[in-house]
């Protein structure tokens, strides 16, 4: 029975081609873009999931007391404190990245990626697997280094144990001879602490100036802490600010402690923490996306097995006069359904591998899909189609197998009231997530918009930033800098300790508040020189820039911005006195507020100083349009200057498109499945509108005799359109306000909601459901009302 249902439905699909090639097109865009869903959300509750005693594990945060500012870094004395006073841990750890590590090989200098700066107690609270070696030599060792095995076949090839050996690296012009104290297996994707290159702490640590080192106020590594068993991570964050309010007089800095598998979906609005950052948020609606891509298949196949009812009607009713049962028509019916399903997989797969390399440059994952061995995912995989079956078949088998066989043979089918009934909800299901997405798509567009094209306060065009020679200021880049001003494809260019816009990597201290000498408040830092004001292209609000007399470690005029004036709540700021850093400052001037963050993070006090210390970018003005001349220029100045350096540069106009990466994926992703809805949900209109022509063909006919005109008859038809559209608009209108109101909630700057927006939505929603229900209606007017009315 099974082998002649099997080869029954192979027939009748063969048979109408187009029906079936479509289901197959649809279901596969459905199965797709689920699959692919799946497998990145897997992937992102699946972050540090394979460490031991994962739930001991924390990693430490610090935020002031009305939570505007917040920070996964900290200070370097937080380890060295916790050690000697508390014990409600067993093991703790610094780790710091660091993008700038350069060495050279017999193919010249080269940038390392994966580099960081580890304690070695790491290996006692995160899970390495050694190759070769052991953390022991790393711990004692202060001027050790570990590889990971890819890192360790690059540089010494695949057969050899390169434990003992040497490598040097560039750091403060200087090459350093460190040892390779062991090689560890390749981290996993799933970890924020993808290491190939890990070296003791204490190399970073000497490269850092004395008097900072143990500063309360310099922030740089993140501190892991694994707690002991039954120890809660909120009574161990209490002791922490209250031995951080033992060694500082800032009482309003507030630690906690996230545990290891929180770090990459729940940290969102803390910054300073390395490695990949997911967002909870975007899983959950990108799981949305999938479930409503596959529903709208799933729909639409429904809609265009009602409307293929049209032709199959008359077939079921001589089926069932001439012996057949409803069961052996729902088996029939049925196994069309899953035929079509498991026709659609092989296209299904081919569309995933082909998508999958542009999947993950959007996502910035790499995400694999093994289909036979993983069988989690398999099993996952499987459920869906079950589902996607039952779904789509039942109610298409059900419903045309339970009309009597005079009502199939008559077509009253097209007239049910129920099938009516569901159709119309599937539509306005369809209809929903249209407008719902076109909806939320002009929002996101009009933010990303206004976070990408307006105004900073400062100049952003021509405007080119370069990393410093081994993150160290010298002579060499005083005359560097002296030589490109003598060309004319130069404006300005200026030395600084950050060009905007950052991502939050700043120095930070504490200002103690000139009016509440209590108060410490955390202050952005930015070293420059006496160029910053024009090269950069901010503007005064009152007194003067920094001056060359200005600059030297003794000096101590500073220029503020607008909102430390705010913060610090005094008048007249001009010649007035702030304390920082147990030392006292005079404010020469105040420059207006300009925004060296991003969009999503408030504007901060910034305290800009004349000092020659964490000088790390050039900022360089660049005149006229010859722009490949002064690249040319730049380049070849510095080849002479920094031979030993890799010249690392960018806009800052593309920087920006960088730090709003994610937010454009998103968006692209938004308007991707904008796309498809927009597809698959003309391809459903097509099905309702060819239904409704089909159902209403004889009233037609009727009404042509009559007198009707063909406008009267396209309004006839198009009222029904016209009122789904408007009640999926209502129904979905608060729900992307609440949606696109949440995700405006990460910027402090953003766009308001215009009512206009929905109301545009909904008038091109009813502008592609009205054309092509008009398209149909036109041939069903022009139909000669003869054949309409003849019986047969």
């Amino acid at each position: 029975m099974i082998t002649k249902n099997i080869l029954i439905a192979f027939r009748n699909l063969i048979k109408s081609k187009s029906f079936a090639l479509t289901n197959i097109f649809g279901l596969s865009i459905g199965l797709t873009v689920t699959f692919i869903i799946l497998s990145f959300v897997r992937h992102e509750l699946s972050y540090e999931n394979y460490h031991p005693d994962i739930e001991q594990i924390n990693v430490i945060y610090w935020q002031n007391d009305d939570a505007t500012t917040r920070y996964g870094s900290t200070p370097f004395i937080l380890a060295k404190t916790i050690r000697t006073q508390l014990s409600d841990f067993e093991k703790i750890a610094q780790v710091s990245d660091h993008d700038e590590i350069v060495i050279k090989d017999e193919n010249g200098l080269r940038k390392l990626k994966n580099f960081f700066y580890a304690e070695g107690e790491i290996f006692d609270i995160l899970k390495f697997d050694f190759v070769y070696g052991s953390p022991e030599e790393f711990k004692t060792n202060t001027n050790s280094i570990i590889l990971s095995r890819t890192a360790a076949e690059k540089h010494f090839g695949a057969a050899k144990n390169p434990v003992g050996e040497s490598f040097i690296l560039y750091s403060d012009e200087k090459a350093l001879n460190l040892s390779i104290a062991g090689v560890i297996e390749d981290t996993p994707r799933n970890t924020h602490l993808r290491s190939d290159y890990l070296a003791n702490m204490e190399v970073f640590r000497n490269t850092i100036p004395e008097q900072w080192r143990d500063l309360w106020g310099f922030n740089n590594p993140v501190t892991f802490l694994k707690l002991k068993p039954g120890i809660s991570k909120e009574s161990v964050a209490d002791k922490i600010r209250m031995m951080r309010q033992e060694h500082s007089s800032n009482t309003d800095t507030y630690y906690g402690l996230i545990n290891l598998t929180d770090l990459h979906l729940y940290t969102t609005g803390i910054r300073g923490f390395f490695g990949v950052r997911g967002d909870i948020n975007k899983v959950y609606i990108y799981s949305a996306v999938a479930l409503l891509t596959l529903l709208i298949a799933c729909v639409n196949f429904i809609n265009l097995s009602t409307v293929k009812s049209i032709t199959r009607s008359k077939e079921i009713g001589i089926r069932k006069v001439i012996g057949a049962n409803r069961i052996q028509l729902i088996q029939q019916l049925f196994m069309e359904v899953v035929i079509l399903t498991f026709v659609a997989l092989p296209l299904t797969i081919a569309s995933i591998e082909l998508l999958l390399p542009y999947v993950n440059q959007m996502f910035n994952r790499q995400l694999e899909i093994n289909y036979l061995t993983d069988f989690s995912l398999l099993s996952q995989m499987i459920a869906i189609i079950v589902v996607v079956c039952i779904f789509s078949g039942l109610y298409t088998a059900v419903s045309m197998s339970s009309v009597s066989p005079i009502e199939n043979i008559r077509n009253k089918l097209l007239g049910n009231a129920s099938g009516s009934f569901l159709r119309k909800a599937l539509i306005t299901f369809q209809f929903v997530i249209f407008t719902g997405l076109l909806i939320c798509s002009a929002i996101i567009f009009s933010q990303l918009d206004y976070a990408t094209n307006s105004d900073p306060g400062y100049s952003k065009d021509q405007l080119l930033s370069i990393t410093l020679p081994n993150n160290s200021f010298s002579n060499s880049c005083e005359t560097f800098a002296n030589e490109l001003r003598t060309y004319p494809e130069i404006e300005n260019i200026s030395i600084s300790s950050f060009v905007p816009p950052t991502k939050g990597n700043t120095l930070v201290t504490e200002v103690r508040n000139p009016v509440n000498k209590e108060e410490m408040i955390p202050t952005r830092l930015l070293f420059t020189d006496h160029n910053y004001l024009k090269t950069v292209g901010i503007e005064m609000s009152e007194g003067s820039f920094l001056s060359v007399s200005d600059s030297g470690k003794d000096m101590r005029n500073i220029v503020v911005n607008e909102m430390a004036i705010k913060k610090f709540g005094i008048s007249d700021p001009v010649g007035k006195q702030i304390e920082m850093d147990e030392q006292f400052y005079t404010i020469k001037g105040v420059v207006k507020d300009f925004q060296f963050l991003s969009t999503y993070e408030s504007n901060e006090p910034l305290v800009i100083l004349s000092q020659r210390r964490f000088l790390n970018q050039f900022a360089i003005r660049l005149a006229g349009n010859n722009i490949g001349k002064a690249i040319d220029i730049i380049s070849e100045k510095w080849k002479h200057f920094f031979p030993e350096a890799i010249m690392d540069y960018s806009f800052v106009d593309d920087e920006f498109g960088f730090i709003y990466k994610d937010d454009l994926q998103f968006a692209n992703l938004i308007y991707f499945f904008t796309a498809i809805s927009i597809f698959i949900a003309i391809i459903g209109l097509s099905g309702l509108a060819a239904f409704t022509a089909a159902r209403k063909v004889k009233e037609i006919g009727i009404r042509k005799i009559l007198g009707a005109s063909v406008l009267q008859i396209l309004s006839m038809m198009s009222k029904e359109i016209v009122i789904v559209a408007v009640l999926a608009l209502v129904i979905v209108s608060p729900l992307c306000y609440y949606l696109m109101n949440e995700w405006l909630a990460n910027f402090e700057y953003r766009v308001e909601m215009n009512f206009l927006v929905f109301v545009g939505a909904g008038l091109l929603t009813m502008l592609v459901a009205l054309t092509i229900v008009i398209i149909r209606a036109i041939k069903a007017a022009n139909t000669n009302p003869v054949k309409a009315l003849r019986y047969e």
